[in-house]
Order: structure tokens, then sequence, then C-alpha cells
């Protein structure tokens, strides 16, 4: 019995995982196919700090009925993955500055690291911003 209940929990945890990797791989397909779209978000953008900028590559316009959009966002000081939400204040600012390109000042968002500094991050209409 104990046996089963374990194999139960490792395959639902590595399905949960493939799930979400499915869920993202729009945006990691883009990043390959739009590699030189991708590129050169790196160099426009605002700066954070020490040559570490935040840019806003791609963003889909159009709310969905579920209220949110999604936006491929550069970030090369990675400050997107702090799970705490703990920002600097000039990273604050640069996300602050990307407006209208990316709602950071009115709605909350959640991001999900594509690797090399990139994220997919969603904004959520009906929840208040955390900035």
């Amino acid at each position: 019995m104990h046996y089963g209940l374990g194999v139960f929990v490792i395959v639902g945890s590595l399905a949960l995982h493939l799930a979400e990797r499915q869920y993202h791989i729009g945006a990691l397909i883009a990043l390959k196919l739009e590699a030189s779209k991708y590129e050169s978000c790196k160099s426009r953008g605002a700066s954070i700090v020490s040559g570490k900028i935040l840019s806003v590559c791609s963003l889909d316009a159009q709310w969905n009925e579920a209220l949110f959009t999604e936006a491929v966002i550069y970030d090369s000081s990675d400050e997107l993955a702090n799970k705490d939400r703990h920002y600097s204040a000039r990273w604050r600012a640069a996300a602050l500055s990307l407006e209208p390109q990316a709602p950071f000042s009115q709605y909350s968002f959640e991001a999900y690291p594509l690797g090399r500094h990139y994220y997919l991050v969603t904004f959520n209409y009906d929840t208040s911003s955390i900035l």
C-alpha cells in the first residue's frame, strides 16, 4: 500500500511539472523561433543598475476572458524571480517606467522563468498591484 502511494505521489508530481512546462511551451518556442527579436530586447528597456536591464520583449495586448494578459520580459538582474516579492527601489522604478508596455503599477503579476533572464509574466486584472 505504501509503495503504491509513493509511486502515485512521484507520478503526480512529475505530471504537474510537465503540465507547467507545457503551459509555457509557447513562450519557449517563441524565444527560439524569434531569437533576434528577443536578443534585441536585451539592449532596450529601463536601466536598473550597473548595466542591468528590465525590458518588455513582447506583450499580449488582448486581455482574455479570464482577465489576465501575458508578457515576455527580460530582466538581467533576475529580481523578477524573487518569490518573496522584495524588489529593490531601483528595480521598482525601472518596472514603473515601462508603463504602458507592462502594467506593473496597475495589476499584480506572477513571473515564470523561461531561462537566460527571460520571464513569462502574467498580469492579473482582478488583483491590485504589488509595487
